[in-house]
C-alpha cells in the first residue's frame, strides 16, 4: 500500500527537523541534546578521512564521548549555511550540506571546511550519520601537515 502524500509530508518535514536539531546541537556541544536525538545503538561514519584516521563509530555513549572529545580543542564548531532535503524514496534518509567555521582553542589554528552529509532516521530517532568533508582541511586546521604526491 503507498503512503499518502499528507504522511509522507509529514514524515519528510520530521526527519529533516531532526537532522537540524542534531546539527544545532551539535553547534553548541549539547550532549545531553545529542544523545536525546540518537538511537542507542547510533553510527557516525566519516567519509574520506585521512590515513590513520578512525571512520567509524558505533553506539550513542562511544559517539557522544568523541564529541565531548573534540569539544576541547573545538570551542565552536560554528556550523552554518544549511541546506537539506529528504530522499524521494525514503522520507527517513536526509541529505544535508552545510559549511563550517570552526573556533579552535589554540588560537593559531583556524579550521574550515564543506560538508556533505546524510542521516538516517527511522522511528524518530538518528540511527546513522555519515558525515563526508575534505580531511585535507582537516588536517591543516588541526595544525598538521600534508605532502603532495610526487606524480612522475
Amino acid at each position: 500500500m503507498a503512503r499518502s502524500i499528507p504522511a509522507d509530508l509529514e514524515l519528510r518535514e520530521e526527519s529533516v527537523r531532526l537532522a537540524r536539531s542534531y546539527l544545532d546541537r551539535l553547534n553548541v556541544w549539547d550532549f545531553d541534546g545529542l544523545s536525546a536525538l540518537v538511537a542507542e545503538d547510533f553510527v557516525l561514519e566519516m567519509k574520506y578521512v585521512a590515513p590513520g584516521m578512525p571512520s567509524m563509530w558505533e553506539g550513542r555513549g562511544t559517539v557522544i564521548d568523541l564529541y565531548r572529545g573534540m569539544s576541547v580543542a573545538i570551542l565552536s564548531p560554528n556550523l552554518h549555511d544549511f541546506w537539506m532535503d529528504t530522499l524521494y524514496s525514503d522520507p527517513g534518509e536526509v541529505v544535508a550540506q552545510y559549511r563550517s567555521e570552526m573556533r579552535m582553542a589554540d588560537p593559531n589554528l583556524c579550521y574550515s571546511n564543506e560538508y556533505i552529509s546524510r542521516f538516517t532516521i527511522r522511528d524518530g530517532k538518528i540511527i546513522r550519520f555519515i558525515d563526508g568533508f575534505d580531511s585535507v582541511r582537516l588536517v591543516l586546521g588541526f595544525g598538521g601537515t600534508v605532502e603532495a604526491p610526487r606524480i612522475a
